[in-house]
């Protein structure tokens, strides 16, 4: 097995990027990093709910380099594209890129079998596009293709390992937010070599369908649509009472996940049993959202009360800290500021907007 080609430039950009996150991002934790085989290739399939921060924070969450494919109209300017390239970054054509484009992908997936074959790693996306909703939307038959086609030019020699990855944001456009990076156990694509060889689109079928299940394992994976936004809320408002029943002591964003999925399960469920009291519970979680807008109360204030002793400390902390807080308040305003109107003015897509602030 030959060695993946080395990017000092990867290292570098990689290395400031790190730098970046961990101070962008509050906690910053990775759970399942002996699941990655190191000295065979890898193909990281992970859920997509913001943008490029997605392939970003995974790529320099882990020891490889791995490569992964970015919207075409990136790549127009030369200039750019020539860094872009340099980051192990191929674009990836869709029909707004015009119908005739979408050919152009099939030496894009050529390539990335291709470095594959030369035991690299790729990240992939198979939902095809961004959406900030926590679930997970069906998948393209991309990663699929572009694994079986390495393995089936090498006469399943290869061991291509698919990773799936779940990708949880506690908030996925503001600093000072906490990320979670969950990798899941390798699947063995020559494991469906024998159900390749007999009929290829079943093959497909299957490893898209065991890596979707897999994925939605380590991420939180909201089914119901009608009661989307009512479990999105009880599921943060609920987990110090989902923590206790379920004897849950560290605070782990492993273990918040533990508990958001416990929530959303047990929320589905009654959905199914009893809507009445479903529906009783949307419309008090509505009012009380409306009561802190209405008072302007931080939700976290409602969850711990310091009392009276905790309270003076903070303040006389406050007076004492007030002074450096001025200086470095004035020295950022106006860099931030100016952040803030690129960001309105010029960025639509709001998914890119953590992405900018990184920057």
């Amino acid at each position: 097995m030959t060695k993946p080609k080395y990017s000092f430039y990867y290292t570098v950009v990689g290395s400031m990027l790190r730098t970046c996150f961990y101070t962008f991002y509050k906690r910053f934790e990775t759970n399942g990093l002996e699941n990655i085989p190191i000295e065979l290739p890898t193909l990281y399939v992970s859920n997509h709910q913001n943008s490029l921060m997605d392939p970003l924070v995974i790529s320099i969450s882990q020891k490889k380099q791995p490569g992964f494919l970015a919207r075409a109209d990136v790549f127009k300017n030369p200039k750019i594209a020539k860094y872009l390239y340099g980051l192990k970054m191929n674009p990836i054509y869709r029909i707004r890129d015009g119908v005739e484009s979408l050919k152009l992908n099939d030496e894009i997936f050529d390539r990335c079998s291709n470095n594959l074959s030369q035991n690299d790693a790729i990240i992939l996306f198979p939902e095809g596009s961004h959406l900030r909703k926590r679930n997970l939307r069906q998948f393209k038959k991309g990663f699929s293709r572009i694994a079986f086609t390495a393995e089936s030019s090498n006469d399943f020699s290869l061991n291509v390992m698919v990773i799936p990855i779940g990708l949880n944001y506690s908030e996925h456009i503001y600093a000072n937010s906490d990320l979670l990076i969950n990798y899941g156990k390798p699947i063995n694509v020559t494991n469906y070599k024998e159900r390749y060889l007999e009929n290829p689109q079943m093959a497909m079928f299957e490893i898209r369908e065991e890596v979707y299940q897999r994925m939605k394992e380590l991420m939180v994976h909201i089914e119901n649509e009608e009661y989307y936004t009512t479990i999105d809320e009880l599921r943060t408002i609920c987990r110090e009472i989902v923590f206790e029943k379920l004897e849950i002591k560290e605070n782990t964003l492993a273990n918040q996940l533990k508990a958001d999925q416990y929530l959303v399960k047990t929320l589905e469920n009654k959905i199914e049993t009893d809507k009445a009291e479903i529906e009783t519970l949307k419309e008090e979680t509505v009012d009380y959202l409306k009561e802190l807008k209405k008072h302007k109360i931080n939700e976290v204030l409602m969850k711990k009360n310091p009392g009276i002793a905790g309270n003076l400390l903070m303040s006389f902390l406050l007076i004492l800290i007030s002074p450096l807080f001025l200086f470095i308040a004035i020295n950022n305003a106006i860099p931030y500021s100016l952040i803030r109107l690129l960001i309105k003015k010029k960025i639509k897509d709001d998914h890119f907007h953590s992405s900018i602030k990184v920057v």
